[in-house]
């Protein structure tokens, strides 16, 4: 029987409690000798991005980057192709059916959420706009 993520959570917390200080100092130089290697450092993040993807949205990786070529490496709202922010590129998708959108720059993602991905909103926003800077 596997064990649930509480079991994990309590065997982990058991195993910091013994020597707090040390244990930490021991997870950071593994974590900070981890980060020296470029090909460990690769793998990992091409991993971590893939499982999050496919938690989050049930896409793949690849599946991502083909919906980026297909938007030829641009925003799909705004057509920009720089992403605006350090952090790369948004996925966007639907709250209501979990469904991918497309790859989003960081100001398009900003806006989308603030509206709460309401046209209503967004409709009103372009009407303010046009009246009020003619």
């Amino acid at each position: 029987m596997p064990d649930t993520k509480a079991k994990k959570n309590a065997r982990q917390k058991k195993f910091y409690a013994k020597d707090p200080p040390r244990r930490r100092a021991y997870a950071r130089a593994r974590y900070a000798a981890k980060m020296q290697d470029a090909d460990w450092h690769a793998t990992h993040l091409t991993k971590t991005r893939n499982r999050k993807l496919l938690e989050k949205y049930g896409i793949t990786l690849s599946e991502r980057d083909a919906i980026f070529v297909t938007q030829n490496f641009c925003c799909a709202a705004c057509g920009s192709p720089e992403p605006g922010s350090k952090t790369g590129w948004h996925t966007d998708h639907s709250h209501r059916t979990d469904q991918v959108r497309g790859i989003l720059c960081q100001p398009c993602n900003v806006i989308l959420g603030h509206a709460k991905d309401n046209p209503q909103t967004l409709k009103s926003l372009i009407a303010y706009l046009e009246r009020t800077d003619g």
